[in-house]
């Protein structure tokens, strides 16, 4: 039997170093090892000290996963792993429609989730990511084999911000492993203008180079929905989560951050509800509304139809709801009411059906947007039902 070459005892030179990296993992080492590349111990191949992977490197390895998700071998799981993202949303078709036809941000966290924590049963449960990086291995060099090793490790956690500058420093705290740690802020990662400490992140975390990383495709939760996100998410997860536990309940809970960053956003603004009535003459309607010297011509916050006529009617200062803000507007055959808030308006319906007497009747309550109430062209049925 022939006696391997002591590795350490060559003198390596760049044109070496060169075929040993364009060799495939079953060649025989060119250094002389007599060992297939993927087992040789040669210090071109198995540094003891690695450089940091820059961030183009790592850019592209997430790209490649992206085009690697397109394959036609995935075209039978892409659908089913969206209905389970959405909680049972219709497949669009195709990658190219899903793209096309769905919410941009929604689109990005499907991907993400898909590529990172899906589980494959025709590939022993990998996800795309961890495919990928056995078997593109060959193709994308040293620093790129780190990068897919270290974003197929990625695993959703839920972070607070404990402190944060924009574009210099994320120090946070890992709520389900009670830990804190920086995280490494990369080009990609776009915060809301608004987060500050307190928030909370729900995001794919992995390593690399001995620095955390987030993806850029999770969902940031404003302070104040900390309690009811955590709870959210101790519910799904429990106590002591599992990697497989965790990304299994990672669509629902993007689904329920999102919930609460909307309610409340809704919650900081002003909620305008509309009574909507139907009026015979529309031009009748406008000149009493005209000639009532308690409105003015409107020219508020809300965006109108340039179709609409529309009147500010002001809140007197003695009223409870003296803050608000409320006005009529015509058009479509209708006279809508805004008022912003419930209360305000149920004060002012009785008043403006005296203003509009005979000429409109009422239809229907509603807190859609004043400009979809407008644009309307169908005329809405005064039934008994709806009036109720």
């Amino acid at each position: 039997m022939a006696l391997a070459v002591d590795v350490t005892q060559l003198e390596f030179t760049t044109e070496m170093a060169t075929a040993c990296r364009h060799a495939g993992r079953n060649d025989l080492c060119p250094h002389g090892s007599e060992r297939k590349v993927k087992q040789c111990p040669c210090p071109v191949l198995r540094s003891t000290t690695q450089q940091a992977v820059p961030w183009e490197i790592e850019k592209t390895v997430g790209e490649d996963m992206a085009v690697f998700m397109l394959a036609q071998r995935f075209s039978d799981t892409l659908p089913k792993a969206w209905g389970e993202f959405t909680d049972g949303d219709t497949w669009p078709g195709s990658v190219q429609t899903l793209f096309t036809t769905k919410d941009q941000l929604t689109v990005a966290r499907y991907v993400d989730w898909f590529l990172r924590g899906y589980p494959m049963e025709r590939y022993r449960d990998q996800t795309p990511a961890e495919l990928f990086a056995a078997e593109r291995s060959d193709r994308i060099g040293p620093a790129g084999r780190r990068a897919a090793a270290a974003y197929s490790q990625s695993v959703p956690a839920l972070l607070r911000v404990e402190e944060y500058t924009k574009d210099e420093l994320l120090r946070v705290h890992d709520l389900l492993n009670d830990r804190d740690f920086d995280v490494m802020l990369t080009p990609d990662i776009e915060m809301p203008a608004e987060m500050a400490n307190g928030w909370l992140l729900w995001s794919f975390v992995y390593t690399l180079d001995g620095k955390a990383r987030v993806s850029p495709a999770g969902v940031a939760v404003p302070a104040a929905g900390e309690t009811e996100m955590t709870d959210a998410t101790r519910a799904l997860v429990g106590a002591t989560p599992d990697t497989a536990t965790l990304r299994n309940a990672f669509p629902a809970l993007i689904r329920r951050g999102v919930e609460i960053t909307k309610a409340l956003e809704k919650a900081d603004t002003a909620q305008w509800t509309h009574a909507v009535y139907t009026a015979a003459d529309p031009d009748a309607a406008i000149e009493t509304l005209r000639a009532d010297a308690d409105l003015a011509p409107y020219a508020g916050k809300e965006v109108l139809p340039r179709a609409a006529t529309a009147f500010a009617w002001a809140v007197p200062e003695s009223d409870a709801h003296a803050d608000g803000e409320r006005f009529v507007a015509v058009a479509a055959g209708r006279v809508v009411l805004a008022a912003s808030s419930a209360a305000l308006l149920t004060e002012s319906r009785a008043a403006m059906e005296t203003k509009l007497g005979d000429a409109a009747t009422f239809v229907i309550e509603s807190d859609e947007p004043t400009v979809v109430l407008l644009r309307r062209s169908w005329q809405p049925k005064a039934t008994d039902a709806t009036a109720e």
